[in-house]
């Protein structure tokens, strides 16, 4: 039961990953020819490693 329980709750990250990635990548679809600013451009550029370590923490705490 524990293991089913986790398993629940990794997918469940993992969508909400998905989700996270998927607003990260909104503002290259909004801009379309206009600069971004820089700290937009900033969080895009960290977000794939920022993601990966919330992955990797949320596996070693399970």
């Amino acid at each position: 039961m524990n293991k089913i329980i986790h398993g629940v709750v990794l997918a469940l990250f993992g969508a909400a990953c998905c989700f996270v990635s998927s607003i990260l990548r909104l503002p290259i679809m909004a801009a379309r020819g206009r600069p971004l600013p820089a700290f937009t451009n900033f969080c895009m550029a960290v977000g794939p490693y920022l993601l990966l370590g919330l992955g990797i923490a949320a596996t070693a705490v399970t």
